[in-house]
């Protein structure tokens, strides 16, 4: 999100965090149904578009916000197929920046790499939500940036 406020002058990464920091605090959020509708409503509205901002960090950008649009519509409501949405999209993300870096990138690889941070963020939810889960998801992908798993090999 960074880099796309970076790259077009924007500043809609404000938005993305703004989802995170008030979705760790559920409990409340839960209590006020306004709450959800506004993040949902004020994150829809800042989706880009792909034809205006057509470079890579367009089509990131378009990810997270809609990766975070069906995460708030799955903690509101619940059903899987927003979950499930969610992840896809976080997947979809990793494989635009893998290819961009390395268009013959082992995709089976990266996408258990992934699979496994989407397992810990889950066991995570299953507990208490703190700042701790994901300050650990943070660490754990800063150790092991893109493009480290070809430099193994």
């Amino acid at each position: 999100m960074e880099q796309f406020d970076v790259r077009y002058g924007e500043n809609r990464s404000r938005y993305f965090l703004n989802m995170v920091e008030l979705s760790l605090n559920v409990e409340a959020c839960f209590q006020d149904e306004q709450v959800w509708g506004d993040m949902l409503a004020t994150l829809d509205s800042e989706i880009p578009d792909s034809e205006e901002f057509g470079d890579i960090e367009g089509d990131l950008a378009q990810n997270a916000l809609i990766s975070a649009s069906y995460a708030i519509q799955y903690m509101q409501y619940g059903k899987l197929a927003d979950f499930c949405a969610s992840a896809e999209k976080v997947l979809e993300t990793v494989d635009v920046l893998h290819y961009s870096e390395n268009p013959d990138y082992d995709e089976r690889k990266a996408m258990m790499r992934e699979i496994g941070l989407l397992g810990l963020l889950v066991r995570g939810l299953s507990v208490p939500l703190t700042n701790t889960v994901l300050e650990n998801l943070d660490e754990i992908a800063r150790n092991a940036p893109i493009g480290a798993d070809s430099a193994e090999e």
